[in-house]
């Protein structure tokens, strides 16, 4: 499989409109400006939650649980993180559509090494702000970069990312989450999910997308994720839906 390089003019324009989105994060009076100088180092195990306990863990469990504690705070979120445990501690881990890195941050106790890449060039530049050594960040241009860590990865993921876009660019991210991993390596995401969809809510999976609809949601049947996963080689662990939060997660392989 040839290297897939995500500077494609589609993913040029969500990297415009996510900038916007960043831009307006920023200056909103609500906003804790504190969380764009929080690091991964900033975080520590959650003592309720050793990471013994966390190696057990399911991918549904991590997901719903606070994995890490903020040291200074002592705020605990969940995760939001579709992985299990084995694929987490001490294991190297990206992230696809990482934003200003506040996702895989809270990794940063458990794991060996991690990247968060994402196609704003605002987002990275925030977040490569208080990047460390073990947790870098990437913009979506760098492609030499990304060449070079080819099959260095044991897991990655992607959260409230795909729900947003369609088949064209999901594919892109997911032909570049194959070759980040090593093999036998799993990813995990979530997919917008609906059992009873309003008719013209959320997108079709071949709908092209622009400045008027990127926020809508992409509606993928389980059927659609699975045939674009193993056209990109990707071998389907699982899928689950939950209708009470409009997800359909997914677990996948590198065969």
């Amino acid at each position: 499989m040839k290297h897939v390089s995500l500077e494609t003019p589609e993913i040029s324009r969500l990297g415009q409109i996510w900038t916007q989105w960043w831009a307006v994060q920023i200056g909103a009076s609500s906003t804790n400006t504190l969380q764009f100088l929080t690091s991964a180092e900033d975080y520590e195990e959650n003592p309720d939650l050793s990471s013994k306990s966390v190696l057990m863990k399911s991918a549904s469990d991590i997901y719903s649980n606070a994995i890490s504690r903020h040291r200074a705070s002592g705020e605990r979120l969940p995760s939001l993180i579709w992985l299990d445990g084995k694929s987490i501690v001490q294991k190297s881990v990206f992230e696809l559509g990482c934003g200003a890195g506040f996702t895989i941050h809270k990794l940063g106790p458990l794991v060996k090494r991690s990247l968060g890449i994402d196609c704003s060039e605002l987002a990275i530049r925030l977040a490569k702000g208080v990047q460390t050594e073990r947790s870098r960040f990437a913009h979506t241009s760098e492609t030499i970069l990304l060449r070079d860590i080819r099959g260095t990865f044991d897991s990655g993921f992607a959260s409230l990312v795909f729900p947003f876009l369609n088949r064209e660019n999901v594919a892109l991210l997911l032909g570049l989450a194959y070759q980040l991993l090593k093999k036998g390596g799993q990813f995990g995401a979530d997919f917008h999910f609906d059992d009873k969809p309003i008719p013209g809510a959320a997108l079709a999976p071949s709908d092209p997308q622009d400045l008027n609809n990127c926020v809508r949601p992409v509606l993928f049947s389980a059927e659609e994720i699975k045939e674009l996963c193993e056209s990109v080689g990707f071998k389907v662990i699982e899928q689950r839906s939950i209708d009470a939060i409009k997800k359909r997660f997914v677990t996948i392989a590198k065969p």
